[in-house]
C-alpha cells in the first residue's frame, strides 16, 4: 500500500512533514504521519516516520481517531487501545 508514497517528498521536494497527515482507502487500508497522531505517536515511537495498516475493515476507526485527537487533548487513549498495534507496518524516513 505504501510503495508509492515512499518516493514523493524526493518528488515534490519537501519533507514528510510538510506532506499529509493520514490518507484512508476504504477497503485497503489506513496511511498516516506518526508523528501527526499523538494517541498513536507515544506507543509507537522511534519505528518509522510513517505508519500504515493494510486492513478491508475499521479504516473510519482511525480517521475519526486522528480528527478527534486533535480536538481532545489526548484523552482518547482508551479508544486507541482497540488498534492492533501487531498489523500496523512502518516506513521509515521517505527517499
Amino acid at each position: 500500500m505504501a510503495d508509492w508514497f515512499k518516493k514523493l517528498n524526493k518528488e515534490l521536494k519537501t519533507t514528510p512533514d510538510n506532506l499529509i497527515d493520514m490518507m484512508i482507502i476504504l477497503g485497503k487500508g489506513t496511511f498516516w504521519r506518526i508523528d501527526s497522531f499523538p494517541p498513536l505517536e507515544n506507543q509507537l515511537k522511534n519505528k518509522g516516520t510513517w505508519a500504515y495498516l493494510e486492513q478491508e475493515n475499521n479504516n473510519l476507526l482511525l480517521l475519526f481517531l486522528h480528527m478527534v485527537s486533535h480536538m481532545s487533548g489526548g484523552i482518547l487513549l482508551d479508544y486507541v487501545n482497540n488498534v492492533s498495534l501487531k498489523s500496523i507496518k512502518f516506513v521509515q524516513q521517505l527517499q
